[in-house]
């Protein structure tokens, strides 16, 4: 850990109780968020991006999950805080922004309400100021009319407009680490772009760190400092976004990058990564890639491949990555 990191993960493991057995979803992360930075999670559906972020906030039912490792903010270590510490932490020092926000505001609540309420809550302002202060975030976040925007009821929103109220929501108390889960599902690319460069101009504004979880490796591109690429739970590659992008180290980075449309690239076929990815029971040999790797040798099914920091500074799970560096492979 250095002393200009927001977050610090470190082995973090999470496993679930199911009918059919213990089910682990993240198995032994660790990665590190600066301070005012933003690191990128990416990953396919199902690689454990969401599990690991909702451990951050402790979201998981402790009845049915187990979570170990440990989770750092400015140096206390979240995961033993008593449940009442814990409350005061989501929203104030963490918050979150969630896939579907039409989904995560409730429907019979005004929206400019929604929001009044953390500064109440977070800040105690009185109501008629956390009023005036909600309105004033309506504005500054380019909601048009922001008086009468204040009074609606999310379903009179559109699906940016929902999401920029989610943020405003998420940015009201001044937390010092926002968590955006694949924030922009479901926008079309203008809106997209929109938001994501409102999340950039809040963190900056603000001096917060964001963790942005997603699957868009051109979002990562524009809107990341720092890539953790996740794979069957775990990370397998990662370092600052523009030298892993320019020259993956990892064959999962590589192919994740392989299948982008690119311009001039019109009438070719793009690469795809043969198979699909694991399931949480389906973790059959000590790379959890293997199976669909171009790359595999007998070496890989022997023992997990360890983060290995290379001299650029990312760290890269694969056993034979310099084998395949020197090669010229990757």
């Amino acid at each position: 850990m250095t002393g200009i990191d927001t977050l610090v993960v470190e082995d973090l493991s999470v496993t679930f109780a199911t009918e059919r057995g213990a089910a682990r979803a993240v198995r032994g992360v660790s990665f590190s968020v600066g301070a005012g930075a933003t690191l990128a999670l990416v990953g396919e559906s199902g690689s454990g991006k969401t599990v690991t972020a909702r451990s951050i906030l402790r979201l998981h039912d402790p009845a049915t999950s187990v979570v170990t490792g440990r989770i750092l903010l400015d140096g206390t270590d979240l995961l033993p805080l008593p449940e009442r510490e814990m409350h005061r932490v989501r929203g104030s020092a963490v918050s979150m922004i969630f896939q579907d926000p039409m989904t995560s505001l409730n429907p019979l609540m005004r929206a400019g309400e929604q929001v009044a309420e953390v500064f109440r809550v977070r800040k105690g302002m009185p109501r008629e100021r956390a009023r005036e202060a909600s309105r004033a975030l309506f504005a500054r976040v380019g909601i048009s009319d922001p008086a009468r925007r204040f009074e609606q009821f999310p379903h009179e929103f559109s699906g940016g407009m929902l999401q920029r109220v989610m943020i405003l929501i998420a940015v009201a108390a001044g937390p010092r680490l926002m968590i955006a889960d694949e924030p922009t599902t479901s926008l079309d690319v203008t809106v997209q772009a929109q938001i994501l460069r409102l999340v950039d101009s809040l963190r900056s504004d603000l001096g917060m760190s964001v963790l942005l979880v997603t699957h868009d490796m051109g979002i990562v591109a524009e809107h990341a400092a720092g890539i953790a690429v996740m794979y069957g739970g775990r990370i397998v590659e990662s370092g600052p976004t523009a030298a892993v992008l320019a020259r993956p180290f990892h064959p999962y980075t590589e192919g994740l990058l392989d299948a982008i449309p690119r311009s001039g690239s019109r009438g070719s076929r793009l690469r795809t990564i043969e198979g699909t990815p694991p399931g949480v029971f389906e973790v059959t040999t000590p790379c959890a890639f293997a199976p669909r790797c171009r790359y595999r040798q007998p070496g890989c099914d022997r023992e997990i491949p360890p983060l290995v920091v290379h001299s650029d500074g990312r760290r890269v799970a694969c056993a034979r990555c310099a084998e395949l560096d020197l090669k010229g492979a990757l």
